[in-house]
């Protein structure tokens, strides 16, 4: 397989996946989405994720962008993020399996792209698409890392992670699976 057919299937798998994960943005809000809602309009400022919120639907950076976009009659708009979030995660998978050839490369796009879960949420204001995209940026960050030692791979993996943290905490595992990379590294190390 060429590098162009190669790069021009991964783009065929990004579009048709975008499709799937834009069809059911305007879906009705499920109950989650509108408690998210109404705790993100009774905030006075963007601190108030973080101070005013206790319960356990609280994602913060979903919540926050709630707030920032503010009420919004077309309830699609909130999901704009997760949609991006998740058309992003299939380029990133893509450039994970291309550091192992062009036809990984295509399987990860065409995986992605076509797997019920990643697009169930990438259609949904709850904080899971963006999870997965900032722990997939966050271990390509750290691979480059591992191969470069280039500050601005450890600043973009300490950002995906944060980020990644704010958005989900269920992306502690990526974290602990990218520290346990980070200690077997050291281990080798003379």
């Amino acid at each position: 397989m060429s590098r162009r057919a190669t790069w021009l299937a991964v783009a065929a798998c990004v579009a048709v996946g975008g499709v799937l994960r834009a069809i059911p943005c305007t879906n009705d809000f499920w109950l989650d989405e509108i408690w998210t809602y109404w705790d993100a309009l009774r905030l006075h400022s963007p601190l108030e994720v973080f101070t005013g919120i206790h319960h356990s639907n609280n994602h913060h950076l979903n919540t926050l962008l709630f707030y920032l976009l503010g009420d919004q009659r077309a309830w699609a708009v909130y999901r704009l993020p997760s949609l991006a979030a998740g058309i992003a995660t299939l380029g990133l998978g893509a450039r994970l399996g291309a550091r192992r050839g062009r036809l990984e490369a295509v399987l990860a796009a065409g995986l992605l792209a076509t797997s019920f879960p990643l697009v169930h949420f990438s259609s949904e204001a709850r904080g899971y698409s963006l999870a997965v995209c900032f722990a997939l940026g966050a271990l390509l960050a750290l691979l480059r890392f591992r191969e470069r030692a280039r500050a601005l791979d450890a600043a973009l993996f300490a950002a995906c992670t944060s980020l990644g943290l704010l958005a989900q905490l269920v992306s502690v595992f990526s974290w602990a699976g990218a520290l346990a990379l980070s200690a077997l590294d050291l281990a080798r190390e003379p």
